[in-house]
């Protein structure tokens, strides 16, 4: 296995000895998991699962019957995830967080949400910035800020 896992629950849940606090969290999973109650559950650390962030509080979880809308950037150097609808509004930035992110899939967790639904999923790949160009006007003017010096020094000598 090899993925970030987006968890988002509703209310603080306990299990197996783990509580999963209400709201979110954000986690990479890289390897065989045996036992998911202490990573998936319980966000904890382990050698298969890094939590790369939390944002646990009273008012972080979701809304039943509620429609949210997610816009989730994944790049190499950089994850940010945006949720409007409910008491998000017109949008808030969850997560936007650097690191060293290769490729691999993304998934979302709702064990306890069994009648949960996603809908209208769209993947837009975005290439690469195009690398810089020097401007020409810049080397022009510098060009002629170096002719006009050398003109100068000329007539300073004579």
């Amino acid at each position: 296995m090899n993925f970030v896992l987006f968890d988002w629950k509703q209310v603080n849940q306990s299990s197996g000895g783990f509580l999963a606090s209400e709201g979110f969290a954000l986690s990479r999973v890289n390897g065989t998991i045996t036992n998911y109650v202490p990573g998936f559950w319980g966000h904890t650390d382990s050698a298969e699962f890094d939590v790369l962030a939390t944002d646990f509080g009273s008012t972080r979880g979701w809304a039943d019957n509620t429609a949210y809308d997610f816009e989730i950037l994944y790049q190499a150097g950089r994850i940010k995830i945006d949720i409007s609808g409910g008491t998000f509004g017109a949008g808030e930035t969850i997560f936007d967080i650097l690191g060293s992110f290769p490729n691999g899939q993304f998934g979302f967790y709702n064990y306890s949400q069994s009648t949960v639904r996603y809908a209208g999923l769209t993947e837009e790949v975005t290439p690469p910035p195009p690398p810089g160009v020097p401007e020409p006007a810049s080397l022009a003017l510098m060009g002629i800020g170096l002719a006009g010096l050398a003109a100068l020094r000329r007539r300073n000598k004579a």
